[in-house]
């Protein structure tokens, strides 16, 4: 046989490159142990996001910027006062209760941010869980990382979006709905201070040396926004603003500071003698912060943080105190287990009374009560019913008169509550934490409803 006779036909060397070409195609599509492509991804940059329900046919789109639907204590001036304009009725009773099982292990829940959509919950391990009202789980995210130093920091929401950020510096926006990953940063660098939301975009403060920088993301797509500016604030700073002056307000160890919100430049610092517990308080151009040091102090913004004045307590607040508009009162529980009331303009303690509060919630609330509950209590129609709401006892969040602290009404709950209530409708809604372990949530419902219910079934029946 000649040489030629015995060369490889071009043509088969073709089809033998096609056979294979097919084979590890079919191998790969097929093979049921090997990740798709979008899986892969998302197992490499984001871990996971499992045991999704209650996804809508039509998933949100994030085709603008919604408006921001949680800030802790009602508002970004963080006086604790009632997002409703109206009265409420005193008399609230526990009618449904949902126990919340979450499937992990060891779950600690450490942060609740809450809007009308239900709770998502944070705490010292890589997950966050969106809960609805009933308490179902709609939806988890795990991070990668699963042994966190520090825990991840509270949830943002707005109206479509939730926002996760990993103290670590990875930051993923999920469809608030669904839990489906809308997009994903991985700044790979440490965050020195609680994320917030501004406007239209996701601030980072993270550290920088011996400093810290502010990093904007803009929300629809986690791009970043602008060159990083630099923070003159220390780490673990808590933000408050004060709208008539366009100026937020950080408190940080002992200092209160006003920063300019376009240029985040200090306008100006005062120091304390104490550190400061939780963020300030903001009503105007007045701001009132709580101090270790057993002491209440309001200072002037629009005078470049001057003090106005201070109150020394018998021991120190629990939390920040809320705000009791018309009378001009501040209100708060204080570490010796008792509910202190102060004059806002004089800065005068005007009662203490024994509260024994044993639940993880701390923080009270103002909120006003109807006319014929003022009457009933014998309160000053001057300042339109307004009371101080707050937990007491263990597993109680009672109504108290702001003139003596006389209590009006105690509702009785399953779970000591975490949260001040999440007001939807005619119900109170708390997340607690149930006495043999384990989380729940509970609607307090207005007696008048109570009753249409219970027709209702009657009636069905």
């Amino acid at each position: 046989m000649d040489y030629e006779s015995r060369k490889i036909k071009w043509y088969w060397f073709a089809v033998f490159l096609i056979f294979c070409g097919v084979s590890i195609y079919l191998l790969f599509k097929a093979n049921p142990f090997l990740y798709s492509h979008e899986e892969l991804r998302s197992a490499m940059t984001t871990g996971e996001s499992l045991h999704r329900q209650s996804i809508p046919a039509k998933p949100v789109t994030a085709e603008k910027t919604g408006e921001i639907t949680y800030y802790a204590r009602y508002g970004l001036d963080h006086a604790a006062v009632d997002p409703m304009s109206g009265p409420r009725s005193k008399n609230y009773e526990e009618f449904y209760k949902y126990p919340v099982s979450s499937g992990i292990d060891k779950w600690d829940v450490q942060h609740i941010a809450q809007d009308q959509s239900g709770f998502y919950l944070t705490g010292k391990n890589p997950w966050a869980i969106a809960v609805d009202l009933e308490g179902k789980v709609r939806w988890k995210f795990r991070f990668k990382d699963k042994a966190l130093e520090k825990g991840l920091f509270p949830v943002l929401l707005d109206e479509s979006s939730a926002y996760v950020v990993h103290p670590g510096g990875e930051v993923v926006c999920l469809n608030k709905a669904s839990g489906e990953i809308r997009w994903i940063m991985e700044l790979r660098e440490d965050l020195g201070a609680a994320p917030f939301l501004w406007k239209e975009n996701l601030m980072l403060p993270l550290r920088a040396g011996n400093g810290m920088q502010l990093v904007a993301l803009k929300r629809l797509d986690g791009m970043v926004v602008g060159e990083r500016k630099k923070l003159e604030l220390k780490p673990g700073f808590q933000l408050s603003y004060a709208k008539d002056l366009d100026t937020l307000i950080a408190t940080a160890d002992n200092k209160v500071v006003g920063v300019q919100p376009e240029t985040w430049q200090n306008l100006w610092t005062q120091t304390m003698t104490d550190p400061i517990r939780g963020p300030a308080v903001v009503v105007s151009h007045q701001v009132y912060v709580a101090t270790l040091g057993a002491k209440i102090i309001r200072i002037d913004a629009s005078k470049k943080g001057k003090v106005d004045w201070e109150v020394d307590l018998e021991r120190p607040p629990a939390s920040a105190p809320s705000y009791l508009p018309v009378m001009a009162r501040l209100a708060f529980l204080d570490t010796g287990g008792a509910m202190v009331a102060v004059d806002a303009k004089l800065g005068k303690v005007l009662w203490r009374g024994a509260v024994e509060n044993r639940n993880p919630l701390n923080e009270t609330w103002s909120a006003r009560v109807k006319g014929q509950n003022i009457e009933e209590f014998k309160m000053d129609w001057l300042h339109k019913g307004w009371t101080i709401w707050s937990p007491c006892g263990e597993r109680h969040f009672c109504i108290y008169t702001p003139n003596k602290g006389q209590p009006i009404n105690r509702i009785a709950l399953s779970g000591s509550p975490m949260t001040l209530p999440l007001a939807v409708d005619r119900r109170l809604i708390f997340f607690g934490q149930q006495k043999g372990g384990g989380y729940i949530v509970s609607h307090a419902l207005e007696e008048t409803e109570i009753k249409k219910l219970k027709k209702t079934d009657a009636s069905a029946n």
